[in-house]
């Protein structure tokens, strides 16, 4: 069955979740990846996608887009690469007693890295920024 948009999006937090409990009280207390960069990561900056298209009436209507690599591209140089390095590299060292999180700007289409002390609340003024940047 081809694997739409919303159907890697799913994928990628249940990923996302499974990294996030297997380093929990190790290298934080819980990993957070935004909605916003979850959509933004498995997008077509990301992922390939094909597009079916039927005519009716002269005009060509999408009925069907899928990625064209099924969820294999989600690990391998895909989206979860992305995460991880972005964890190497700007997380260190890590703090287990606080909640990393992971958003983009829209804007800028840029990573945003940072721990937050409220776990309750990752969207509270108490997170330190500790990278902003393109995602590779």
């Amino acid at each position: 069955m081809p694997l739409k948009h919303s159907d890697l999006v799913e994928i990628m937090r249940r990923k996302v979740f499974s990294l996030s409990q297997e380093y929990a009280n190790k290298n934080w207390k819980r990993l957070v990846v935004s909605e916003t960069m979850l959509r933004y990561i498995v997008g077509t900056d990301f992922i390939e996608y094909l597009d079916l298209q039927k005519q009716l009436n002269g005009e060509k209507n999408s009925f069907l887009v899928f990625s064209k690599y099924g969820a294999h591209m989600l690990e391998n140089g895909g989206p979860m690469h992305v995460i991880r390095a972005n964890i190497r590299l700007h997380l260190q060292p890590f703090r287990k007693n606080e909640v990393a999180f992971f958003d983009l700007d829209k804007e800028t289409k840029s990573g945003i890295m940072k721990w937050c002390m409220n776990s309750e609340n990752i969207f509270a003024t108490d997170c330190e920024v500790v990278w902003t940047g393109p995602l590779e």
